[in-house]
């Protein structure tokens, strides 16, 4: 059950920047959706923040207009995400 919960939330923040037809150009666009998959505003930012320094700020924005699937994301990019995401809500969290 711990696999889905990663997923979950991977997929509801990228299909949210594909659904709301919204453009993400910035952090809190990011973050906004992030508190919304339950995650606090310290684990969102430290994912936004990590995630720009192993990717680049470019990518971090076209992240709406792609998939999962597209050979426009790395190929490490949903485990990066994964693990990022877990890193931060456990700092988060103590």
């Amino acid at each position: 059950m711990k696999v889905y919960k990663p997923i979950l939330a991977l997929s509801l923040v990228l299909g949210d920047y594909s659904v709301s037809g919204c453009d993400l150009h910035t952090q809190q666009d990011f973050e906004k959706i992030c508190l919304s998959g339950g995650h606090t505003q310290a684990s969102c930012d430290c994912i936004y923040q990590r995630l720009e320094q192993v990717y680049s700020h470019k990518l971090m924005q076209r992240l709406e207009h792609v998939s999962l699937q597209s050979p426009a994301l790395p190929q490490d990019f949903a485990p990066t995400f994964f693990s990022v995401m877990r890193r931060c809500d456990k700092e988060d969290m103590g």
